[in-house]
């Protein structure tokens, strides 16, 4: 039961590292799709022309560059907070899988100690009410099959 819930926590746990990185993997391809146009824009320049006009030919292309630079920024602070989260949920997954295996040798420990209550308990019987002592042996048996069964 225990073994489930935390086997259910770890594979939600898993789903979100996945999509994040899927998310991480957008925003990455996302940041270099921009910094690509904004050499472009950077690069392709109406400098020739601004010397003989007296308008200002670069006003839009201006806008555009610091437009793309300001979505760039904000692209990167989302990815550094996408790889905070990250950061989280991996810690969060080791220490499920921790948790997982410190229950695991915990039923193991508990199982130990209720296997040598119960043959105590049937050594008592077996002079005084043998089938009483039988009853007890079925009964811890069912309990070791059953907990065989759940892992």
């Amino acid at each position: 039961m225990l073994s489930d819930f935390i086997h259910d926590i770890k594979v939600d746990i898993e789903k979100q590292i996945s999509i994040l990185d899927q998310t991480i993997h957008t925003l990455q391809d996302q940041i270099k799709e921009d910094e690509k146009f904004l050499e472009i824009l950077l690069e392709d320049s109406d400098a020739v022309f601004t010397e003989f006009s007296p308008r200002d030919l670069n006003n839009k292309k201006e806008q555009e560059i610091r437009d793309l630079e300001m979505k760039i920024r904000e692209e990167q602070d989302e990815l550094t907070a996408e790889n905070d989260r990250l950061e989280k949920l991996k810690k969060k997954l080791s220490q499920v899988e921790s948790i997982s295996e410190e229950s695991i040798s915990l039923n193991q420990d508990i199982n130990r100690e209720q296997l040598i209550n119960g043959l105590e308990v049937i050594d008592s019987y077996i002079l005084s009410d043998p089938r009483r002592a039988k009853m007890e042996l079925h009964r811890l048996v069912t309990k070791l099959k059953k907990v065989e069964n759940d892992k």
